[in-house]
């Protein structure tokens, strides 16, 4: 009877020590996938801060973690594009008015390629993903250098935007090319 007790405490123990080792291995594969995605963008660590804090992108393999970016990236701009709609209705003057009108066009832009680029993702047409994702970051960066001017309260929003961008671009062309493909 003892024999049969060590036994079964033997195999639930072995269980128990295969699932932790698969858990930590899938874990460990999703972060060196944010993290080798991360690396090759424009600010690295602002990368990882901003597609960290979505606790999917730790174990999202690499179309997952394109995903994930595209709704964090959609869903920043378009709070962010409202701010700037509500800075252009409060404008008085004609320069400012033209400053931010340019900065909400560059974010529709942004926005539009942004409604487009899930389709891409699910077609494989990673080219024209990361077409979308260029245009993403070079339109919002292009604002956000416009409004340096007057110190926008929500300039980080605008970074966070930019850099997801880039990491779409970076993630388009990993999967074009075959790396980390899920």
């Amino acid at each position: 009877m003892a024999n049969f007790s060590a036994r079964k405490f033997m195999s639930r123990s072995l269980i128990l020590l295969l699932l932790t080792y698969i858990n930590t291995f899938f874990t460990c594969h999703g972060s060196s996938v944010l993290q080798s995605v991360c690396s090759q963008t424009k600010d690295p660590s602002l990368c990882l801060a901003v597609l960290g804090s979505d606790s999917r992108s730790r174990s999202a393999r690499l179309a997952q973690l394109a995903q994930i970016a595209i709704d964090m990236a959609e869903y920043e701009a378009i709070g962010t594009k409202g701010k700037i709609h509500g800075l252009l209705m409060a404008a008085k003057d004609p320069k400012s008015k033209s400053l931010y009108e340019n900065c909400e066009n560059m974010y529709l832009d942004a926005l539009a390629a942004l409604g487009i680029a899930p389709d891409y993702l699910a077609r494989r047409r990673y080219g024209d993903l990361g077409a979308q994702g260029v245009l993403v970051r070079d339109n919002v960066g292009r604002c956000g250098s416009l409004l340096l001017v007057v110190k926008p309260p929500f300039a980080k929003e605008i970074r966070e935007v930019e850099i997801l961008g880039d990491s779409i671009a970076v993630i388009s062309q990993d999967l074009s090319r075959g790396r980390i493909v899920d």
